[in-house]
């Protein structure tokens, strides 16, 4: 299987309307704070009629929930991952957790990065069962 990742971002940044974004992977557990799940918006309609929902998902977690940001797996330009970086460098919590403070820049800043969705460069597969 062969897959254009740059092709892919530059598509998710688009229908996101965002300009060279970190994109980050999205997952449905709400981790490490809870408390954020209530500020993370819905994805747009359009991303929840993707054909790749019609035949990747859980029949028990709907697409819809896969809206929480998670900082395993992320993509962008170089220079604005660092300014990023170095903007949660001195905040104490990030000391502790990257996913926290990436998910309070979301919840602060939505536009400063963009999630991906529809899972069509990151699948988080916490949910599913892997059979034999």
């Amino acid at each position: 299987c062969e897959m254009d990742f740059v092709a892919e971002y530059e598509r998710i940044a688009a229908s996101l309307r965002l300009r060279d974004p970190i994109i980050f992977s999205a997952e449905s557990n709400c981790w490490p704070s809870p408390d954020l799940c209530t500020y993370f918006p819905d994805p747009p309609q359009e991303i929840l009629q993707h054909p790749r929902w019609n035949t990747v998902r859980s029949q028990d977690i709907p697409p819809q929930t896969y809206k929480v940001p998670n900082a395993g797996v992320y993509m962008g330009p170089a220079g604005k991952i660092r300014n990023v970086i170095k903007r949660l460098q001195g905040v104490k919590a990030c000391k502790k957790d990257d996913q926290f403070c990436f998910q309070g820049l979301y919840v602060s800043d939505p536009c400063s990065i963009g999630v991906d969705f529809n899972a069509s460069l990151f699948y988080t597969g916490l949910e599913f069962e892997i059979l034999p």
